[in-house]
């Protein structure tokens, strides 16, 4: 059973969502709407940069859920390849409890998280190979000294301690912990005017381009064949009639 891949439509609307959240962000942003009808230049120019950016993100859109298609189906084959490892025996002396999966590195390699049930934060994350994973070895950035990190959850936040062997020094970081969001619904007006009717359309500068090949498909050519080459005389008499004609002479 598949635990990564979702439907087909799962991908379609949460990229549709993000789209539809990031152009309103970007219309906030710039001032305009994207189908607005602009007052002067300078809003013309700002909602050619919405419309831009619809266009891109529409234009993007097949690729992008291929991708996370492709990435979540190789996850489900490395679950279905890798049976989950034999648990570990936890420092307290209790056997540890399989958690869920993660994948590390540039080839997603899989992962296997174990938590100890009496304990609670104390953790071990097992290899494909049935190793023990220990994370890159991080030094001190200021005298270049092993880090030992702590790990702690409060208020809705994970603070990660990092403490140097040799200088003491420890640096803190804190990360907000997501809170779960029910999704709503697409509204299917907002994704027809931010992502469906934006498919087919061209960017500003494709519209110049039309233009400049258009420009040059009708340029007239002279018919050089009624040209005259006259002599002096003949100039002087010709270039005498028609200033008789307007009456400037």
């Amino acid at each position: 059973m598949a635990k990564y891949r979702k439907s087909d439509e799962y991908y379609h609307d949460q990229y549709d969502r993000h789209t539809i959240e990031g152009l309103k962000e970007y219309e906030t942003l710039m001032g305009i709407k994207l189908n607005d009808e602009p007052k002067n230049l300078q809003d013309k120019m700002k909602q050619v940069r919405v419309q831009d950016y619809a266009i891109q993100s529409a234009r993007e859109k097949r690729a992008t859920i291929e991708g996370w298609k492709q990435k979540d189906e190789q996850r489900d084959r490395m679950i279905a390849r890798h049976p989950v490892p034999m648990p570990p025996t936890c420092l307290c002396g209790k056997t540890m409890l399989f958690f869920d999966y993660d994948f590390f590195g540039p080839q997603d390699d899989i992962h296997f998280i174990y938590t100890c049930k009496k304990c609670r934060n104390k953790n071990q994350i097992i290899d494909q190979y049935g190793e023990a994973y220990l994370p890159p070895a991080k030094s001190c950035s200021y005298c270049n000294g092993n880090l030992v990190s702590k790990v702690t959850k409060s208020k809705g936040k994970i603070i990660l301690v990092d403490t140097c062997e040799d200088c003491d020094r420890a640096e803190t970081l804190e990360f907000d912990i997501p809170k779960p969001i029910k999704l709503k619904p697409i509204d299917e007006n907002e994704r027809a005017y931010y992502c469906t009717d934006i498919e087919h359309r061209r960017t500003f500068y494709e519209d110049l381009k039309a233009l400049v090949d258009l420009a040059d498909e009708i340029k007239v050519k002279p018919d050089l064949s009624k040209i005259e080459m006259l002599k002096l005389p003949q100039l002087e008499r010709r270039l005498s009639e028609m200033l008789h004609k307007s009456n400037f002479l």
